[in-house]
């Protein structure tokens, strides 16, 4: 084996330009015969078709072939990620795009042919409000870290199938200001202020309002 060069053995056109990929890290169990890539792209072209793409590599054909497109995504992909499996039945897989989007794929135990998984979204969050760039998992899977345009890094994480944030990280550290400049502008404006303009000699003969 020469590790310094390596020969193109398998390709798989989906005459779409391919941002990201990533490998399912379990081996092939009863429950998942064939390896699998996840496949995404940033084509902002057309935003009714799938931006996410499933591929097999088939034991019989000994070929690499797309099984799947994910038409729920249909935005530009800029990263993906699988998490590690421990000991689910089902796979997460994390992806950044207009938002944070995470996919179970779930295996069909009776399918006798074509994809043999469900696909469902298990979880999708807006809070970045803006394109989300990188997403990735600690190392048993069970938190998601995303970061976008907004300068924050959030953590997700699943309590009884239920995602929620569990923390915000800025760039200097600090936690974001839960108000935009929008919103402090308005709440600024409804402040009564008080000034004063000089020495108040006779204070019995000033009247406040």
């Amino acid at each position: 084996m020469n590790l310094a060069q390596w020969p193109l053995q398998h390709e798989v056109s989906l005459k779409v330009p391919c941002s990201c990929l990533t490998w399912n890290p379990l081996l092939s169990t009863f429950r998942m015969p064939n390896a699998m890539i996840a496949v995404g792209s940033d084509d902002n072209s057309n935003t009714t078709n799938s931006k996410v793409f499933i591929c097999e590599y088939n034991e019989v054909s000994r070929r690499w072939a797309k099984t799947e497109s994910v038409n729920t995504v249909a935005h530009p992909v800029h990263d993906m990620i699988f998490a590690p499996n421990m000991g689910r039945s089902f796979y997460l897989l994390a992806i950044a795009t207009n938002n944070v989007r995470i996919l179970k794929l779930k295996p069909i135990v009776d399918a006798t042919s074509g994809f043999p998984y469900t696909i469902e979204t298990a979880a999708q969050f807006n809070d970045h409000f803006c394109t989300v760039w990188r997403v990735a998992w600690n190392i048993t899977g069970t938190v998601l870290a995303s970061s976008g345009d907004d300068g924050c890094v959030r953590l997700w994480k699943s309590t009884v199938d239920t995602w929620k944030c569990v923390g915000v990280l800025k760039r200097d550290g600090k936690l974001p200001q839960p108000q935009s400049k929008k919103t402090q502008s308005t709440a600024q404006n409804n402040l009564t202020r008080f000034f004063k303009l000089g020495q108040i000699t006779h204070p019995s003969e000033v009247h406040w309002h």
